[in-house]
């Protein structure tokens, strides 16, 4: 079993909101389970349960990786319209099955707990 620092909140994202936000061309099952996190900087990223990541561009776009490989570019609102209300620390959310789970978790921790927005 993973030893894994806790205290990162993830906030849900709702499927079903997802595919309503890109006006249905994603079926609400072809979405990964992803949340947000927040970083100390008050940065965000979305994250899934793989620990992959993705942080606000240079337009202010944020991407939902979708499960047949493919990633999906919401605007920060549409982001938050679509955060369920239920939450879970990234140390359950990030499934345990390896080596590069692992590094992906230990990456998104290090991200939401420094200032760096790099890490």
């Amino acid at each position: 079993m993973s030893n894994r620092n806790t205290g990162v909140i993830v906030h849900l994202l709702d499927r079903d909101l997802l595919s309503a936000a890109c006006g249905g061309r994603v079926p609400a099952d072809s979405f990964m389970h992803t949340g947000i996190i927040h970083s100390k900087n008050d940065g965000y990223r979305t994250i899934n349960t793989e620990g992959v990541s993705d942080k606000r561009d240079d337009h202010g776009k944020i991407a939902v990786y979708v499960n047949y490989g493919g990633w999906i570019d919401f605007s920060y609102s549409e982001i938050a319209d679509c955060v369920s209300g239920e939450t879970i620390d990234l140390s359950s959310f990030v499934r345990t099955f390896g080596d590069r789970l692992e590094s992906n978790f230990a990456l998104a921790y290090r991200w939401a707990t420094t200032d760096s927005e790099d890490a």
